[in-house]
């Protein structure tokens, strides 16, 4: 009654009607529709990817969801295709869009800046990227500790999860 599809065959009375019965946490429940035979799954971890979003790509994604966008601008199938896509995603929790203090840096300009950072923040969610003037600084840090001890400039690498602020893979 409360089960939905996708259907596979159930392990007890081989009928093609187990189906999701709920899902939450880690874990979803799985129940036949004929002979109400149920258990657990454990769900795979979440694995969320991180996309930084130019303050340019948010504006014109904020405008597509609004519909403020000016009749006949350009690239507008473009927009309305990447707000899909990039909501999809969003909601599957598959990406992150974490702030940056450069999106509220030039936010400051525009007409609507509260509400520009509103939909920032419904596509971030309580992530942000770490202040890039503070990145800069370490990765300059790590430059002049390699000087003064004679080496070759340090080869940079940086995992996004050690320039975010929140949890990449909360649900």
């Amino acid at each position: 009654m409360f089960e939905v599809a996708p259907f596979r065959i159930c392990p007890r009375c081989e009928g093609e009607s187990f189906g999701t019965l709920s899902v939450g946490g880690t874990r979803v429940v799985k129940r036949c529709k004929a002979c109400a035979y149920s258990h657990d799954e454990v769900l795979p971890d979440v694995d969320k990817r991180v996309v930084y979003l130019d303050q340019f790509a948010v504006s014109e994604l904020y405008k597509t969801k609004t519909k403020t966008r000016k009749p006949g601008a350009p690239r507008e199938q473009f927009w309305q295709d990447c707000y899909a896509l990039a909501n999809r995603a969003y909601l599957r929790q598959q990406v992150i869009f974490p702030a940056s203090n450069l999106h509220s840096d030039e936010t400051i300009v525009w007409h609507s800046p509260a509400e520009l950072r509103l939909a920032h923040e419904m596509f971030s969610g309580e992530t942000s990227f770490e202040r890039t003037d503070a990145i800069a600084t370490q990765q300059e840090w790590e430059f002049a500790k390699a000087y003064l001890k004679g080496e070759p400039p340090p080869s940079l690498g940086t995992s996004v999860d050690e320039i975010i602020f929140g949890t990449r893979h909360k649900c």
